[in-house]
């Protein structure tokens, strides 16, 4: 869906995290994730390269600044993240948020096995649910499951919508 939406709609960009996870065979280096092995990643925190990052499931996950700074000054960003960085987002940034939740335990189950996760990592993925749906809670939007094609066309309208508002501010308040 991300990738749909960075094509359809104008000054929109992804900005891809690392991860100190191995990569998976179905994914492609810069693509989901830039993958850096755990020492790059710790040498990158060191040297506070990254706007945010956190440790999940066992692996870092992070958001380099240079590729948010690059992604904000062609237009809007998608940063896909899990709940601790979205509520670092939330606080620190005037960000928009979009949550999809869960397709619920059973389906996320079959989904994870169908991929070939290992069996104790699904159950570890499977107890962040109850996490996720507080901060999903929390967020200024929030989709129930529903097929990839509503989901869509709720986000783009989610986005187009938001982008409305910011110009409607713009020029009333001379910005």
């Amino acid at each position: 869906m991300v990738k749909k939406l960075i094509t359809d709609i104008p000054n929109m960009t992804m900005v891809v995290s690392y991860t100190s996870r191995p990569q998976r065979d179905h994914e492609t280096e810069g693509v989901q994730y830039k993958f850096v092995s755990p020492e790059v990643f710790r040498g990158m925190v060191l040297r506070n390269e990254f706007v945010e990052f956190t440790e999940y499931r066992g692996n870092s996950y992070g958001t380099l600044n240079r590729d948010l700074d690059e992604a904000l000054a062609v237009g809007d960003a998608i940063i896909i993240a899990d709940v601790n960085g979205l509520r670092f987002f939330q606080a620190y940034f005037d960000t928009r948020s979009i949550y999809l939740l869960s397709p619920g335990q059973t389906e996320l189950r079959r989904r994870l096995e169908e991929r070939g996760d290992d069996p104790a990592l699904i159950e570890k993925r499977l107890a962040y649910l109850e996490d996720e749906m507080m901060i999903a809670s929390e967020t200024t939007v929030q989709f129930d499951p529903m097929t990839k094609e509503e989901t869509f066309g709720m986000a783009r309208a989610m986005i187009e919508a938001d982008r409305c508002l910011v110009s409607l501010e713009k020029s009333q308040y001379g910005e």
